[in-house]
């Protein structure tokens, strides 16, 4: 008996697990002198605003701008259940009209993660990733201009599909690689005493995981036309450039939505170890989807940080820089490349 009274107490004071926390102020309408009901009203609004302060840059990090307050509006609703525990610090009357309660809520956030992305992925509310476009060297005058239209082209119709496209150099790494092969080529033939010219396009490309370097898509696609190469080479690029996106949409469509677990990293450069132990914090009691946070080595006032996140590196990005707006997270998002994110402190 005695053994089970010590494990009943271990339990109940074990630290929750998967939680996440948050200070939010609820306000409930004191009706017909009715305090105790304000007071509950206050509480629900409370735990409801401590959903949303925790789920909102997770949501918008991985939904589409026009769908987000759809989005954001169901999650935040269907999750104040998701709240394991409260404490009230201070509560009470603000006047006459109005109750007050301010209160720390912990949250279930491995639950309230399930429930966003079950949401977000069953009304194909999500985000489409980053892609880094990776051209082999063209090896004639054909292949080159046929090239320069086919980015173009391949570009717009990604972009069209609802993808974004890193150009050049960039602080942000791209989730999925394109590698694409063009060959431009031209045939000329008699017709009725006529010389013809024949424009010929080849393309093929292969998607790959940029962090695995999985082969999640390919493509190959040819075509010809007759007359002046540029403008059969545009004309070709277009069709061919949103053939290929199209495919590339189709294949990526489960991978992108699946509900992965990723190895990340979080690098810092140059923080003392009270900056550190604020932006630790942060990291373990704001950011919903990231788990088994800790310390991989120290190097002076240099940090990394492992952990697991529920997502894509580059929603994580994405997630932390909206969270750096806010006035208590004490670091901002540097950028990206592969699975390490950098961060600064403020």
């Amino acid at each position: 008996m005695k053994y089970c009274f010590i494990l009943f107490l271990l339990i109940c004071t074990a630290p929750l697990s998967f939680a996440a926390k948050t200070t939010v102020l609820g306000l409930g309408a004191i009706v017909d002198n009715d305090v105790a009901n304000a007071r509950q009203s206050a509480i629900e609004d409370a735990k409801r605003l401590a959903v949303e302060q925790l789920l909102g840059s997770f949501i918008q990090a991985r939904t589409k701008t026009e769908n987000f307050m759809l989005a954001s509006e169901q999650v935040f609703s269907s999750s104040t259940g998701r709240i394991d525990k409260f404490d009230i610090i201070e509560e009470g009357k603000l006047d006459d009209a109005t109750y007050q309660v301010k209160l720390i809520a912990y949250v279930n956030s491995e639950a309230i993660t399930k429930d966003a992305l079950a949401l977000i992925n069953n009304n194909q509310w999500s985000k489409k990733p980053r892609v880094k476009i990776k051209y082999s060297p063209q090896s004639n005058t054909a292949s080159k201009q046929a090239k320069g239209h086919f980015h173009q082209a391949i570009s717009a119709s990604l972009r069209k599909e609802g993808f974004l496209i890193v150009e050049g150099q960039s602080n942000l790494d791209a989730s999925f690689e394109l590698h694409v092969t063009v060959i431009g080529d031209q045939q000329a033939s008699e017709f009725q005493g006529m010389q013809i010219q024949t424009n010929l396009l080849n393309v093929d490309g292969v998607l790959l995981n940029s962090y695995t370097k999985d082969e999640l898509s390919s493509f190959a696609f040819s075509n010809k036309k007759a007359g002046s190469p540029s403008s059969a080479y545009r004309s070709l690029a277009k069709e061919l450039g949103k053939r290929a996106a199209q495919k590339l949409t189709l294949d990526t469509k489960v991978v992108w939505l699946s509900k992965l677990e990723t190895p990340v990293t979080l690098s810092f450069k140059s923080v003392n170890p009270a900056q550190i132990k604020k932006i630790e914090s942060n990291l373990q009691e704001a950011v919903i989807g990231l788990s088994a946070l800790k310390t991989e080595s120290q190097i002076n006032n240099n940090y990394e940080f492992s952990a697991s996140y529920a997502g894509w590196p580059e929603q994580l990005y994405d997630q932390l820089t909206q969270l750096s707006i806010r006035d208590d997270i004490a670091f901002n998002v540097v950028g990206f490349k592969q699975a390490n994110l950098q961060l600064a402190v403020k």
